[in-house]
């Protein structure tokens, strides 16, 4: 939500200063990009722990990740 809304205000300010909003929306782009990379290391590193530790995981533990890892694999596709 944060993200759309720093969007709609680069956007606006285009009309005034068209380079900066470039610039802006070139930051905001590497902001999400990064963003989305944390999201997915985190995800990968709780199963990781679980692992590691010599946890069983159950299958319906595994079915939510390869939703959520389906989801995100579907966000980036889209752009």
């Amino acid at each position: 939500k944060e993200f759309r809304s720093r969007w709609d205000a680069i956007q606006v300010g285009f009309v005034d200063e068209p380079r900066h909003s470039v610039e802006q929306a070139d930051n905001l782009v590497a902001s999400t990009i990064k963003r989305l990379a944390e999201v997915f290391a985190e995800e990968r590193q709780k199963l990781e722990d679980q692992w590691g530790r010599g946890e069983s995981v159950s299958t319906e533990d595994l079915r939510l990740s390869l939703r959520r890892y389906r989801a995100f694999f579907g966000r980036l596709l889209s752009v």
